[in-house]
């Protein structure tokens, strides 16, 4: 079986870090996430949360594991980043795009305010990562999950198929 490093693309509250949790067990990837870097030894600015997540991923791939890296993957620069990091270590690459609208990804932000369930995205941040978004384009490659359909059965219909 091939070695992978799938990267998620989506807006902060798009259900990524779900998502990449049930890859991890339904896969067997490690699962390397930006948010959790954040806050863990002293880390407190979001750049070294990404450098310490990056340091994560590459003793994974360096092991022979397969990654599936959550973040916003909101830039192709950092989405190239990641490519560049998969073919140093000879792993194939894909980035997985959750296909939740910026409204509806900000309405579960809100809602997290009121019964919180992860971590709190200030207005700012999230204002700045929308504004900054770059839709994957045609040459990238890259899956979509569209949260109509089951995680499980999203895995199965279209993961399984391109991973083993």
């Amino acid at each position: 079986m091939a070695q992978w490093l799938l990267f998620t693309c989506g807006y902060p509250f798009s259900g990524k870090s779900t998502l990449c949790s049930a890859i991890g067990e339904q896969c067997g990837f490690e699962v390397v996430s930006v948010d959790a870097q954040f806050g863990s030894d002293g880390v407190v600015i979001w750049r070294d949360a990404y450098l310490a997540a990056f340091r994560m991923a590459d003793d994974a791939l360096g092991d022979g594991r397969s990654v599936v890296f959550d973040s916003v993957g909101h830039t192709r620069k950092h989405r190239d980043r990641l490519r560049r990091r998969a073919k140093r270590f000879g792993a194939e690459s894909l980035a997985v795009w959750l296909c939740v609208s910026a409204a509806e990804a900000d309405q579960r932000r809100q809602a997290n305010v009121e019964q919180p369930v992860r971590a709190h995205v200030p207005d700012d941040g999230f204002a700045e990562i929308v504004g900054q978004f770059e839709q994957l384009q045609a040459d990238e490659t890259h899956l979509i999950y569209r949260p109509t359909e089951t995680i499980a059965t999203w895995i199965e219909r279209e993961l399984r198929l391109v991973v083993q």
